[in-house]
């Protein structure tokens, strides 16, 4: 009998400010990345994507567009990923327990900080104006199968 094993759900917010420079955080295993995180049990998206920049970043966001569904197998446990592009409304607070640093980069040099290839994927993808679903794997990192589609509309 196969053990049932549960899809893990998460979401990741490319954060945007007035002057279109990407918000990303210093994790402690990945280095810099999107702020992200996976939700708690009964969360909606959209509420764990506000919680997740919140405690990542200490900024409070507008959600713009969804910009992508990514797919993989990480370790054995199924994630399926949930993208937004936001733009951020104000900083709340400096004090931010679950990055090691927070950091405005400008569109040029997102590829010299994120180092994820995932990560990149969707940060690139959400600044295309295109809705993207893909499908990858880790390690080696590969697409395995992506589409994309016409972009979406403002959502709060």
């Amino acid at each position: 009998m196969q053990s049932y094993v549960h899809t893990a759900v998460g979401v990741l917010g490319v954060v945007l400010n007035e002057k279109e420079h990407v918000l990303l955080v210093l994790s402690r295993h990945r280095g810099w990345e999107p702020p992200q995180g996976f939700l708690n049990p009964c969360e909606a998206p959209i509420l764990a994507l506000h919680r997740e920049v919140l405690e990542e970043t200490g900024y409070r966001i507008r959600v713009r567009a969804l910009t992508g569904v990514y797919h993989c197998v990480n370790d054995g446990v199924p994630i399926i990923s949930i993208c937004f592009l936001c733009e951020a409304c104000e900083q709340v607070t400096t004090e931010v327990e679950e990055s090691l640093a927070v950091q405005w980069v400008d569109r040029e040099n997102l590829s010299t900080f994120i180092t994820h290839e995932s990560h990149l994927l969707r940060v690139t993808d959400a600044l295309s104006g295109q809705i993207s679903v893909s499908d990858y794997r880790l390690r080696p990192f590969a697409l395995n199968h992506s589409a994309k589609f016409p972009g979406g509309q403002d959502s709060s």
